[in-house]
């Protein structure tokens, strides 16, 4: 497959997104892993503490505090991978330092616009689920927007709303259906290990073995959105064409993976 393969240019369904983002993550794991690890250490740190300090379930305005610090870290290693994600995307060596340092670079509209999207997307789905999904879709893009096209706060907010706009079922399918698969993954080992170790009588133990699983399945669930993103700006802006026209191996080609090589 080369750049010059106009002819296999065609949109991904989701399943196909997700078959790329495993094969993307399986090819860069330990530092996609290590780009989620390092924002999402304040939320590790004061979880832990609050695990010592009163349990495993921190009541009213602790556990408040703790899922908007969650919100604002996650935000941020959300953003790192779609950094990372962008430069494999493109046929560049993945740069940690590099992602890192423009994720730094718009860190207060990412934590702002991850802690809102966060919110009422949680709101949403505890409350009413069908508005929770929507605002899930809608809201698919919001930290890799704010990162990669260095939107203000309410325009990433519109900007990935448009973005959304008649591609829900493949942001749902991709994106939503990874979160399922990856949580329930996640969900089913923290249950072995804890019930394994008797945990419920540890929190401590606890927080840390979830926190750890947590950490590492992120990148992908992070992956996902990216390439959902850019796969939304293939169906809309062509964004293939640019791809091709810059010289780079096409991203959208049947065999293509999104790391610089082929299958």
């Amino acid at each position: 497959m080369t750049a010059s393969s106009p002819t296999f240019i065609r949109p991904r369904s989701g399943t196909e997104l997700i078959d790329a983002t495993f094969v993307l993550v399986r090819g860069h794991y330990l530092r996609l892993v290590a780009l989620a690890a390092l924002p999402l250490l304040p939320y590790i740190v004061l979880s832990l503490y609050q695990a010592i300090r009163w349990g495993v379930d921190p009541a009213g305005a602790l556990f408040l505090e703790q899922v908007i610090v969650y919100f604002a870290c996650s935000g941020v290693a959300h953003a790192a991978i779609a950094v990372a994600v962008s430069q494999l995307y493109h046929g560049r060596p993945l740069d940690t330092a590099a992602a890192l340092r423009r994720t730094l670079q718009r860190l207060w509209v990412v934590v702002a616009t991850s802690v809102v999207a966060l919110s009422l997307i949680g709101v949403g789905m505890v409350l009413f689920l069908v508005p929770g999904i929507l605002l899930f879709t809608q809201y698919f893009a919001i930290p890799t927007v704010t990162v990669l096209e260095e939107k203000g706060f309410f325009a990433t907010f519109r900007r990935s709303r448009d973005l959304a706009r008649g591609h829900r079922k493949m942001i749902l399918v991709s994106y939503g259906l990874t979160w399922v698969i990856v949580t329930a993954i996640a969900g089913a080992i923290e249950l072995v290990i804890g019930g394994g170790l008797m945990m419920t009588e540890r929190p401590v133990m606890l927080n840390l073995v979830g926190n750890a699983i947590s950490v590492l399945a992120y990148p992908a669930i992070a992956t996902v959105a990216t390439l959902a993103y850019y796969e939304t700006r293939i169906r809309t802006e062509a964004y293939d064409l640019e791809v091709l026209a810059a010289g780079v191996p096409d991203p959208g080609a049947p065999g293509h993976v999104p790391d610089g090589t082929t299958r």
